[in-house]
């Protein structure tokens, strides 16, 4: 796992960044995604685990498996599971910068009321990318699968591709950031993740 995606991929939060590229429109197809047989009791928030080659987090009700060829690292967890801030993340890379998936998970307790939508999120996270010279373009697209909704914007830097998937669920943010060479290999990433959100 390079630094640069462990920085990008942990310090959104802190830092008001998201990763080491920026975000444009790209059409792409959904992710993987399928509903949960059942509920799980509510736990106070953990790092998850990795079981092979699946992270699981129940208490944050999200599971998922990256593209063949990428091992997930050790997950990582940021502040308290009572305090109001708090990151949940994991990376899969294969060794190499790119390709790369991070998943983080952000308690939304720390903005307003009114701004912990989806589509208030991903629009920050724009916005810090825009402030750093990021091209983008277009509208946030919506990618829908068995129920569960994420938002999607793209963005291109010269160095490579970086598409961002956002959805909101259990007063979290759940976040996918798929880094790669281009759009096309982009949007292989996030077609073969395969994704579980619980309910």
């Amino acid at each position: 796992m390079t630094d640069a995606l462990k920085v990008g991929v942990l310090s959104l939060v802190i830092a008001g960044t998201a990763g080491s590229l920026g975000f444009c429109q790209q059409s792409a197809p959904s992710p993987q995604l399928r509903q949960a047989p059942a509920s799980t009791p509510r736990i106070l928030p953990n790092k998850g685990v990795v079981e092979g080659v699946v992270y699981k987090n129940s208490s944050i009700g999200i599971e998922f498996k990256p593209p063949s060829g990428l091992r997930l690292q050790d997950p990582q967890m940021k502040g308290s599971p009572e305090a109001a801030q708090l990151l949940i993340s994991v990376v899969a890379d294969a060794g190499t910068p790119l390709p790369a998936v991070g998943f983080y998970a952000e308690k939304l307790e720390v903005y307003p009321v009114d701004k912990r939508g989806a589509s208030d999120y991903l629009q920050r996270m724009i916005h810090a990318q825009e402030a750093k010279g990021c091209q983008h373009a277009g509208a946030a697209m919506t990618n829908q699968a068995a129920g569960a909704s994420f938002l999607r914007a793209d963005c291109e830097d010269g160095k490579g591709h970086e598409t961002v998937l956002v959805a909101t669920r259990n007063a979290f943010a759940l976040v996918f950031i798929y880094e790669a060479r281009d759009a096309k290999a982009a949007n292989i990433l996030v077609d073969s993740t395969k994704i579980v959100v619980m309910q």
